[in-house]
C-alpha cells in the first residue's frame, strides 16, 4: 500500500511540474493565423521575414515583444539583403513604402526575447 501512494504521488509531482512548464510556454501562446510571420522566442540578432502580398506596393510590420523596449521591423530581398529597417516599440506598426520582396522582425538585442510578428497590406 505505501508503494502505490508513493508511485501516485511521485506522478502526481511529475504532473504538476509539466502543468507549470506548459503554463508559462501557454502564456505567450498566439493565433498564426494573425501572427503571420513569427510567433516564438528570437535569439539575439534573429530575425523572421515572410513574403509580402501579391499586388501590395506598401508592406506594413506589426509586432508585440517582451523584455526589451524595441527591436526592428525589417524589409529584405529575396536574396536576404536588407532593404530598410526601422525601430519599433511593442504593440507598434512600421509602414514600408515601397516594400522589398519580404518583411519581417529581427531582434537586435542582446538576449532572448518573444515576439509575434505579422505582416500586412496597407
Amino acid at each position: 500500500m505505501r508503494t502505490r501512494v508513493a508511485v501516485f504521488a511521485t506522478a502526481l509531482a511529475g504532473a504538476t511540474i509539466v502543468a507549470l512548464g506548459l503554463g508559462v510556454a501557454s502564456a505567450y501562446a498566439c493565433n498564426t493565423n494573425y501572427w503571420n510571420v513569427s510567433c516564438q522566442y528570437y535569439a539575439p540578432q534573429e530575425g523572421h521575414t515572410k513574403a509580402q502580398f501579391l499586388g501590395s506596393y506598401g508592406e506594413a510590420v506589426n509586432t508585440t515583444f517582451t523584455v526589451y523596449s524595441t527591436i526592428l521591423a525589417i524589409s529584405v530581398t529575396n536574396g536576404g539583403s536588407w532593404y530598410g529597417s526601422q525601430s519599433i516599440n511593442s504593440g507598434g506598426t512600421v509602414y514600408f513604402y515601397p516594400a522589398a520582396d519580404k518583411v519581417g522582425c529581427f531582434n537586435n538585442n542582446g538576449g532572448t526575447t518573444w515576439v509575434n510578428c505579422r505582416h500586412f497590406d496597407w
